[in-house]
């Protein structure tokens, strides 16, 4: 009678530690802010490179975060423009940076290059971007004058669509 009493007391406590172990741990949460050197607290977009680096595009630069430490790239890196909207990173892992402005570039091995762009055609802003061959191919966001541009080698041609494609019509 007494083991009938005691057995699931007994039960009870060697299930409870048991799963004292099994208890779910808690999250570990880290928020970047200005206070611990993001740029801004204005992000526009977080993407992850091919090697687990968290870059984070900002209205007062990018920074590349890589679970400890915030490196910053801005204007002191050579950027025309401090606002990066948009980045993308190609197969050959140059993050590309993109804005509103006639300047186009890349960070690779956390040195910002600048591309040349022919001059025709001011304020670029892709918004689609693809691995094009041995390098990048854009489509601009100006429904009235869309622009489609290949970059290799560090130099992009840009050509406007409705050109284009007369042209290709043509053929």
């Amino acid at each position: 009678m007494l083991v009938r009493r005691i057995l699931p007391i007994i039960i009870t406590f060697l299930l409870s530690q048991g799963c004292n172990n099994c208890i779910a741990q808690g999250i570990d949460q880290y928020n970047l802010t200005i206070s611990n050197n993001l740029p801004s607290n204005f992000v526009y977009n977080i993407t992850p490179d091919h090697l687990g680096y968290l870059w984070i595009g900002t209205n007062n630069g990018i920074t590349k975060y890589n679970g400890y430490t915030v490196k910053e790239f801005d204007l002191s890196k050579g950027f025309i423009t401090k606002d990066i909207w948009n980045f993308f990173e190609d197969k050959k892992g140059r993050m590309w940076l993109f804005n509103i402005s006639d300047q186009l570039g890349y960070i690779y091995k956390d040195k910002y290059h600048r591309v040349y762009h022919d001059t025709s055609i001011h304020s670029f802003y892709p918004r689609t971007i693809r691995n094009y061959k041995d390098g990048i191919g854009m489509i601009s966001s100006d429904r009235a004058k869309p622009i489609f541009a290949i970059e290799k080698d560090d130099t992009v041609h840009s050509f406007i669509l409705q050109q284009f494609m007369f042209f290709l019509d043509d053929k």
